[in-house]
Formats: structure tokens, C-alpha cells, sequence
């Protein structure tokens, strides 16, 4: 799983800093700053699709535009590299065996139709409610402001079932082979009808990447795992690499723990049955 993130973190930082620098303004830096600084946690590429979901449900014409593509950009290179780790994270989890790097690679690859499809409905229905929230909110300050405030309610709600329900997508993608509408689809109907419980995962999530990234900061501390490099700006950048990878392995393989679990829950699938077998099999319901 380490080496599949590892390759994301690589791949996608500079990505993810050319493309939250595409659209700066003064003040957009200054807001960017406050987001990052909100959610310390959070990998930088999800930083960046939060980011760009609140330009295009508050920026200019040109910002919502460009927000768009670099969005549908950013969800693209998080599911090809997602599937890997959550398809060995779901087969583990579920069989106690797990499939090899390769295989979970070509897996991705494979489901390159599914990704595409689950990624870009979701991104479309993401712009669609930002779009809303922008028609509302401008009927809202002409008429009546608690119209306002009620879009901004459905506005959140709609965000996180979205964002959630995309994210158990790409776990249904890995573990159970769906195609993009009926993986996106579940994920979704997961979110809507077991959300209680989708928000105690979420704090579960969140807190368990706190503690583990808590223990490998002072594990490497206490190691001095960087102290070979040559200067401090190397150790910076290197300790940033290893922390980034801890992050991203530990939230995908949440993802797909919480997908089994939902599926579970919710279908009544026994977790034998719930892994989706090996990489070129059928796709299962």
C-alpha cells in the first residue's frame, strides 16, 4: 500500500501546488492560507479539491471555470491511485490475504472506465450544487437572508454526502468491481440512509490519522530518520514526503474499511463475501 501512495504523494504534490497557484488572486492566497490552515491533517491533494469546491461555489466566472477543470483533474489522479490501496486494504481486511502491488495496479488501470465515469458525475453534481448554492444565496441577499443561510445548510449536507459517497465509490470500484454509475450510486445511497453512522467513521477516521501521525513524528524524531540529508530544507522536504504517504495510506484504507463495513450493514453481505476477487475477474454486484 506504502508504495502505490508513496507514488501518488510524488506524483501529485507539485501537481497540487501548480494547480492551487493556477487561479490566485491577493485575496484568494489569504483564503487558501485559512483553509490549509483549518485541516492540518489533510493530505495536500485533498486540501486542493476542497479548495477548488469552495472557489467554484464562491468565485468569479473565470475562477469557477478553472476550478472546474483542475477539479475534475485533481478527483481523476486521487481514484487511479486510491484503487490500489483500498483494493488491497478491502481484500485484507475482508479475506485476510491481500493482492500484490502489480495486481492492484493493473486493477486501476483496468477500471479506467469506471473511474472516469464516477469521477465526473460526481464532479459535475459537485459544480451543479455549487451553482445552486450560488442562485440561492444572490435570491437570498435580494429578498429574504434566512434564505440564505438555508441554502448554505444544503449546501454542506450536499458536500458531504457527495464527497463521501464518491469516496465509497472508489472502494466499491476496487473491492467489488462495480462500473462508475452503480459504484457512485451506492456510495451515495450508503451515505443518505446510514449517515449517522458514516459521520462516526469520519471522526473515527480523522482521529485515528491524528494518532498515527502523532506516533510517526516522534518515532522519527527519536530515530532521526532524515538526519543524513545535507541541509534543513532536505529534512523538511523529506520528513513533508514520508508524512504525506502515512496520511494518504491510512485514509484510503479507512475508506475502504468503512465501505465494508456499510456494505454489511446495509445489504446484509457477510465480509467473505464481500471481496471482490481477483483483479480481471467479473465485475460483482
Amino acid at each position: 500500500m506504502l508504495p502505490a501512495t508513496l507514488l501518488m504523494w510524488w506524483a501529485g504534490n507539485p501537481l497540487c501546488q501548480r494547480l492551487m497557484a493556477w487561479n490566485f488572486t491577493q485575496d484568494l492566497v489569504i483564503r487558501k492560507e485559512s483553509i490549509n490552515g483549518a485541516d492540518p491533517q489533510l493530505s495536500r491533494l485533498l486540501q486542493t479539491l476542497n479548495f477548488k469546491v469552495q472557489l467554484i461555489a464562491t468565485g468569479t466566472s473565470l475562477e469557477v471555470l478553472r476550478s472546474f477543470i483542475s477539479l475534475a483533474f485533481c478527483m481523476l489522479l486521487f481514484s487511479f491511485c486510491a484503487i490500489p490501496v483500498m483494493r488491497s486494504a478491502g481484500s485484507r481486511f475482508c479475506s485476510g490475504g491481500g493482492n500484490n502491488l502489480l495486481a492492484c495496479v493493473k486493477l486501476s488501470l483496468q477500471s479506467w472506465k469506471a473511474i472516469l465515469v464516477s469521477s465526473l458525475l460526481s464532479c459535475l453534481l459537485l459544480c451543479f450544487l455549487c451553482v445552486a448554492f450560488r442562485t440561492t444565496r444572490w435570491i437570498g441577499d435580494v429578498t429574504f437572508s434566512g434564505l440564505t443561510l438555508l441554502a448554505a445548510l444544503i449546501y454542506v449536507a450536499g458536500v458531504f454526502v457527495l464527497g463521501f459517497g464518491w469516496l465509497l465509490s472508489l472502494a466499491a470500484i476496487a473491492i467489488d468491481r462495480c462500473d462508475g454509475a452503480e459504484a457512485l450510486s451506492r456510495g451515495i445511497s450508503y451515505v443518505l440512509s446510514r449517515w449517522p453512522r458514516v459521520i462516526i467513521y469520519a471522526f473515527v477516521g480523522y482521529a485515528l490519522i491524528t494518532v498515527c501521525q502523532t506516533v510517526f513524528r516522534w518515532l522519527a524524531r527519536l530515530a532521526h530518520l532524515t538526519i543524513w540529508l545535507a541541509d534543513d530544507t532536505s529534512r523538511l522536504n523529506a520528513y513533508s514526503g514520508f508524512d504525506e504517504v502515512i496520511r494518504m495510506s491510512i485514509f484510503f484504507c479507512e475508506i475502504a474499511i468503512a465501505y465494508v463495513l456499510l456494505r454489511n450493514v446495509e445489504d446484509g453481505v457477510s465480509l467473505r463475501e464481500i471481496d471482490g476477487g481477483k483483479p480481471g475477474d467479473s465485475v460483482h454486484a
